[in-house]
């Protein structure tokens, strides 16, 4: 039987981390345990384990990658950022040939694939698998706007008075169980609750738009880390652009669900056709 493992992350208090975990689980059978994302390099034993590596990889890259012979990786969405000198780490000749062993590689964005491709390593892009959560079937009917992680954002009266202001960040000690937990309720509250989402976090942005929640995102527009977004037409707004009271009615309405959707089955098909091919063609 296939020993599928999932993550857990001891050095974050980012509930994205878990949504992104969230979404990739939905495509598995089973999670049989859960490996910590920042020390995936020191595992030992010779039980295989199957991980789909949708997010970044991580706080300490001398000490995650490349994984440890007993993982076998899909790589699916993954980001390699250029904060805490990763990208050194990444294009070192042990990691580029780690990476070609596994090829090819699936990129969350289109700047982290063209890095890779440039040294040698086969690559496509993904995007992210937190756009395949299933849409909402209700609209909630009162308006509410949340506000998520953008606190920082003026914002117009009308919006103001019925917004709720939420974080993705939790400073308190939680158990593993508690984080994925929160993770799942605050993804429900989205779900039923939201009317429209003004956030600057990407992990709150691609969910509630695959659930069919309007979102104005802020950010910064040359960010590749958040570049997807423009790919499946939601817009990157400064956060220090000038904003009239026209600008909030005109970002709602110029979202595509269409395209959104269309985005989601692209992803959702080409990945249970490789996650098929990926599990049949391991002896276990």
């Amino acid at each position: 039987m296939n020993h599928f493992v999932g993550l857990k992350y001891r050095k974050s208090f980012n509930l994205g981390d878990y949504i992104q975990s969230i979404a990739v689980e939905r495509f598995l059978p089973k999670i049989n345990c859960r490996l910590d994302r920042d020390t995936l390099a020191t595992l030992s034993g010779k039980k295989k384990r199957l991980l789909v590596t949708n997010g970044w990889f991580s706080h300490t890259p001398e000490m995650c990658f490349p994984f440890s012979h007993t993982v076998i990786p899909l790589f699916y969405g993954l980001h390699i950022t250029n904060w805490n000198n990763s990208w050194s780490h990444f294009l070192k000749p042990e990691s580029i040939e780690y990476l070609n062993t596994y090829a090819p590689v699936g990129c969350r964005d289109r700047y982290t694939a063209k890095v890779l491709e440039n040294h040698g390593v086969q690559t496509f892009y993904s995007k992210c698998l937190s756009l395949t959560l299933p849409r909402r079937k209700t609209q909630y009917r009162k308006d509410c706007y949340m506000i998520v992680d953008a606190e920082h954002i003026s914002l117009p009266g009308f919006i103001k008075d019925k917004s709720i202001y939420l974080t993705h960040m939790y400073m308190d000690k939680r158990s593993e169980s508690d984080a994925f937990g929160l993770a799942r309720q605050l993804l429900q509250y989205y779900m039923e609750k939201a009317t429209v989402i003004i956030t600057s976090r990407l992990h709150c942005a691609l969910p509630c738009l695959a659930m069919g929640i309007p979102v104005i995102f802020f950010n910064n527009p040359s960010d590749y880390r958040v570049s997807l977004l423009e790919d499946i037409g939601i817009k990157i707004n400064a956060v220090n652009s000038q904003r009239d009271t026209d600008f909030w009615t005109s970002a709602i309405q110029q979202i595509n669900f269409d395209r959104i959707e269309k985005n989601k089955s692209e992803i959702t098909d080409d990945f249970t056709k490789r996650l098929d091919v990926w599990t049949h063609g391991i002896i276990t």
